[in-house]
């Protein structure tokens, strides 16, 4: 017995070692936590209120946070702004902000959404969900081009509060606030670089993570954003995730040619969805 014993008590500490090695060399891989998820097609911008498609919106909800967004049933939760209030007579939306930063460490500012709000109505931006935003006082006749951006319904009394003025009661109008295009954009970022802001290396964001790199036909790569301490839009940040690889292998008819083109057969992707109006994680084809 005590021979049999001895085997045992060997052999354990032999298994113990390996798998001891096997641990350390799994441990880097595990420590990058990266998720490799498949999309049907190329995000045309990275720009919120350029954005038009589902494959965009998924990206943008991992970059951004919008000032409401969806939870897991699909109802709307507080996301960049921690509260908010509507008059009785349904015509004005007092948001208070919550405190957040943008990915390069600015603050996240009430002027922001001011700034966000005029692009999206300005025909200059060109942005094709501008008419969601006409019930907004003057929208429309600016997107028209007979009134300037300047004259929309929107307001920042300060930092942390952005009030929006409506021309009618809009029952749905905190659904527009979560919409993809509703992603705010920092001003100082967009005056710095101009039509260039919303590539990668140049792009803030105030969501869960930030864009690293886009190769057309191939991937978005995305990071955490370690700016943000929250983000109740990103599935991925809540299972901690620290980076997004998104791939346009999003069904397997396309494997065989995608290998074909690159010449080597590539890891696979995972399909999720997401419950809600717009998806909660993101990134990537």
């Amino acid at each position: 017995m005590r021979a049999f014993s001895a085997s045992i008590s060997s052999r354990l500490a032999i298994v113990a070692a390996v798998m001891a090695l096997a641990g350390a060399a799994i441990a880097p891989a595990q420590a990058e936590s990266v998720y490799r998820r498949g999309e049907s097609g190329d995000s045309s911008s990275f720009d919120p209120a350029k954005t038009s498609t589902v494959v965009e919106g998924d990206v943008l909800a991992d970059l951004f946070e919008t000032l409401v967004v969806y939870d897991g049933k699909a109802q709307l939760q507080p996301g960049a702004a921690e509260s908010w209030t509507i008059s009785d007579d349904g015509l004005t939306y007092a948001f208070k902000l919550r405190p957040g930063n943008w990915s390069n460490g600015d603050p996240v500012k009430a002027g922001d959404f001011v700034f966000s709000f005029r692009r999206l109505v300005d025909p200059a931006t060109g942005s094709p969900y501008a008419n969601l935003y006409f019930p907004i006082k003057n929208a429309e006749a600016i997107s028209k081009g007979s009134m300037k951006p300047e004259e929309l319904g929107v307001t920042a009394p300060d930092d942390k509060t952005f009030v929006v003025a409506l021309e009618r009661a809009t029952p749905y109008m905190l659904t527009v606030f979560a919409h993809q295009t509703a992603s705010p954009v920092s001003q100082a970022n967009v005056e710095k670089f101009g039509k260039d802001f919303a590539k990668p290396g140049n792009l803030v964001t105030n969501g869960a993570y930030k864009l690293d790199a886009f190769t057309p036909n191939d991937q978005t790569a995305l990071s955490r954003n370690d700016f943000n301490t929250r983000n109740s839009r990103s599935i991925a940040w809540a299972e901690g995730i620290k980076t997004l690889a998104g791939c346009l292998r999003s069904t397997p008819r396309h494997a065989p040619r995608v290998t074909k083109y690159v010449g080597f057969d590539m890891p696979p992707c995972v399909r999720t969805t997401r419950v809600g109006a717009s998806p909660p994680n993101q990134a990537f084809r």
